[in-house]
Protein backbone atom coordinates (compact mmCIF):
# COMPACT_ATOMS: atom_id res chain seq x y z
CA UNK A 1 0.00 0.00 0.00
CA UNK A 2 3.04 2.28 0.44
CA UNK A 3 4.77 1.95 -2.81
CA UNK A 4 1.06 2.60 -4.50
CA UNK A 5 1.20 6.29 -2.42
CA UNK A 6 4.21 6.99 -3.59
CA UNK A 7 4.05 6.02 -6.79
CA UNK A 8 0.91 8.51 -7.06
CA UNK A 9 3.15 11.18 -4.97
CA UNK A 10 6.16 10.50 -7.48
CA UNK A 11 3.24 10.95 -10.43
CA UNK A 12 2.24 14.06 -8.95
CA UNK A 13 5.58 15.46 -8.16
CA UNK A 14 6.50 15.26 -11.80
CA UNK A 15 3.07 16.49 -13.67
CA UNK A 16 3.64 19.74 -11.48
CA UNK A 17 7.23 19.94 -12.42
CA UNK A 18 6.45 19.48 -16.29
CA UNK A 19 3.30 21.95 -16.10
CA UNK A 20 5.88 24.90 -14.09
CA UNK A 21 7.91 24.91 -17.19
CA UNK A 22 5.23 25.09 -19.76
CA UNK A 23 3.13 27.71 -17.57
CA UNK A 24 2.87 30.89 -20.16
CA UNK A 25 4.78 33.78 -18.94
CA UNK A 26 2.85 36.82 -17.39
CA UNK A 27 6.03 39.28 -16.79
CA UNK A 28 5.39 42.54 -19.39
CA UNK A 29 7.00 43.16 -23.03
CA UNK A 30 8.91 46.08 -23.94
CA UNK A 31 9.45 46.51 -27.86
CA UNK A 32 11.67 48.84 -28.88
CA UNK A 33 11.82 50.06 -32.61
CA UNK A 34 15.22 50.96 -33.96
CA UNK A 35 14.33 52.03 -37.69
CA UNK A 36 12.11 55.02 -39.07
CA UNK A 37 11.06 52.66 -42.03
CA UNK A 38 7.18 51.90 -42.33
CA UNK A 39 7.72 47.99 -43.22
CA UNK A 40 6.98 44.96 -42.59
CA UNK A 41 9.15 42.52 -43.58
CA UNK A 42 12.59 40.17 -42.52
CA UNK A 43 15.21 43.00 -42.79
CA UNK A 44 16.51 42.56 -39.24
CA UNK A 45 15.18 46.02 -37.31
CA UNK A 46 11.89 46.72 -35.86
CA UNK A 47 9.85 49.18 -37.30
CA UNK A 48 6.68 50.77 -35.65
CA UNK A 49 4.59 48.51 -37.60
CA UNK A 50 6.29 45.77 -36.68
CA UNK A 51 6.48 46.70 -33.08
CA UNK A 52 2.56 46.77 -33.62
CA UNK A 53 2.26 43.18 -35.08
CA UNK A 54 4.51 41.94 -32.28
CA UNK A 55 2.48 43.35 -29.35
CA UNK A 56 -0.64 42.23 -31.19
CA UNK A 57 0.42 38.72 -31.54
CA UNK A 58 3.08 38.17 -28.81
CA UNK A 59 5.50 36.42 -31.24
CA UNK A 60 9.21 38.42 -32.07
CA UNK A 61 8.55 40.33 -35.52
CA UNK A 62 11.87 40.44 -37.29
CA UNK A 63 14.00 42.12 -34.90
CA UNK A 64 11.12 43.20 -32.37
CA UNK A 65 10.49 41.44 -29.91
CA UNK A 66 7.69 39.70 -28.09
CA UNK A 67 4.27 41.10 -26.92
CA UNK A 68 3.22 39.70 -23.67
CA UNK A 69 -0.08 39.16 -22.23
CA UNK A 70 -0.35 41.68 -19.60
CA UNK A 71 1.15 44.83 -20.50
CA UNK A 72 3.11 45.78 -24.09
CA UNK A 73 5.44 48.90 -24.00
CA UNK A 74 6.66 50.16 -27.46
CA UNK A 75 9.29 52.60 -27.12
CA UNK A 76 9.88 54.85 -29.79
CA UNK A 77 13.03 56.99 -30.34
CA UNK A 78 13.80 60.36 -30.98
CA UNK A 79 12.34 60.59 -34.83
CA UNK A 80 9.98 60.95 -37.60
CA UNK A 81 7.54 57.52 -38.87
CA UNK A 82 6.17 58.31 -41.67
CA UNK A 83 3.55 55.25 -42.54
CA UNK A 84 3.98 54.46 -45.99
CA UNK A 85 1.97 51.33 -46.40
CA UNK A 86 -1.27 51.97 -48.35
CA UNK A 87 -4.26 49.76 -47.26
CA UNK A 88 -7.36 50.92 -45.57
CA UNK A 89 -10.34 48.39 -44.13
CA UNK A 90 -8.05 45.62 -42.46
CA UNK A 91 -7.24 45.40 -38.50
CA UNK A 92 -3.79 43.40 -38.56
CA UNK A 93 -1.48 46.35 -38.47
CA UNK A 94 -0.26 45.23 -41.56
CA UNK A 95 -1.26 48.55 -43.61
CA UNK A 96 -2.84 52.00 -43.42
CA UNK A 97 -3.09 52.52 -39.65
CA UNK A 98 -1.39 51.12 -36.88
CA UNK A 99 -4.33 48.12 -35.28
CA UNK A 100 -4.03 47.13 -31.82
CA UNK A 101 -6.55 44.15 -31.52
CA UNK A 102 -7.26 42.41 -28.31
CA UNK A 103 -7.38 38.67 -29.44
CA UNK A 104 -7.73 36.75 -26.04
CA UNK A 105 -4.21 36.19 -25.89
CA UNK A 106 -2.84 39.82 -26.48
CA UNK A 107 -2.05 42.59 -24.27
CA UNK A 108 -4.74 44.16 -22.91
CA UNK A 109 -2.50 47.42 -21.95
CA UNK A 110 -0.23 49.22 -24.60
CA UNK A 111 2.01 51.85 -24.04
CA UNK A 112 3.46 53.93 -26.92
CA UNK A 113 6.38 55.74 -25.14
CA UNK A 114 8.05 58.07 -27.19
CA UNK A 115 10.92 60.37 -26.68
CA UNK A 116 9.48 63.75 -26.24
CA UNK A 117 6.29 65.55 -28.29
CA UNK A 118 9.11 67.91 -30.19
CA UNK A 119 11.14 64.79 -31.19
CA UNK A 120 9.16 61.77 -31.39
CA UNK A 121 6.43 61.98 -34.34
CA UNK A 122 3.97 59.28 -35.70
CA UNK A 123 2.70 60.85 -39.47
CA UNK A 124 0.01 59.06 -40.53
CA UNK A 125 0.66 60.34 -43.89
CA UNK A 126 -2.64 61.05 -45.16
CA UNK A 127 -3.35 57.27 -46.05
CA UNK A 128 -5.68 56.05 -43.30
CA UNK A 129 -6.52 57.12 -39.06
CA UNK A 130 -3.12 56.59 -37.61
CA UNK A 131 -3.75 54.59 -34.72
CA UNK A 132 -6.55 52.10 -34.07
CA UNK A 133 -7.82 50.45 -30.46
CA UNK A 134 -10.06 47.65 -32.26
CA UNK A 135 -11.18 45.42 -29.88
CA UNK A 136 -12.89 46.04 -26.32
CA UNK A 137 -11.29 46.08 -23.18
CA UNK A 138 -7.71 47.48 -24.45
CA UNK A 139 -5.64 50.16 -22.26
CA UNK A 140 -3.89 52.59 -24.65
CA UNK A 141 -1.28 54.98 -22.78
CA UNK A 142 0.64 57.76 -25.45
CA UNK A 143 2.94 60.06 -23.96
CA UNK A 144 5.84 61.82 -25.82
CA UNK A 145 4.89 61.87 -29.21
CA UNK A 146 3.28 64.22 -31.72
CA UNK A 147 0.75 62.23 -33.97
CA UNK A 148 -0.57 63.83 -36.99
CA UNK A 149 -1.62 63.21 -40.78
CA UNK A 150 -4.40 60.97 -40.49
CA UNK A 151 -7.07 60.93 -42.55
CA UNK A 152 -10.64 59.02 -42.45
CA UNK A 153 -14.60 59.41 -43.96
CA UNK A 154 -15.37 58.40 -40.08
CA UNK A 155 -14.07 58.69 -36.63
CA UNK A 156 -10.65 59.42 -35.24
CA UNK A 157 -8.23 60.45 -37.99
CA UNK A 158 -5.26 60.47 -34.88
CA UNK A 159 -6.36 57.52 -32.91
CA UNK A 160 -10.04 55.81 -33.15
CA UNK A 161 -10.68 53.84 -29.88
CA UNK A 162 -14.07 51.89 -31.28
CA UNK A 163 -15.09 50.38 -28.06
CA UNK A 164 -16.28 52.71 -25.09
CA UNK A 165 -15.00 49.76 -23.00
CA UNK A 166 -11.24 50.88 -24.05
CA UNK A 167 -9.44 53.39 -22.34
CA UNK A 168 -6.85 56.44 -23.66
CA UNK A 169 -4.57 57.97 -21.96
CA UNK A 170 -2.06 61.04 -23.72
CA UNK A 171 0.29 62.94 -21.65
CA UNK A 172 3.11 65.06 -23.40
Amino acid sequence: MKTKYLAYFASFTVLMVALSFHSPSAQASTITVNTTDDELSTDGDCSLREAFVAANDNTATDACAAGSTTEDTIEIPAGTYTLSLAGTAEDDAATGDLDLIWSGYSSAQFNLVGAGSGSTTIDGNGLDRVIHVVSSSQSLSVSGMTIKGGTTDEFGGAIYVADSKSDLSLDD
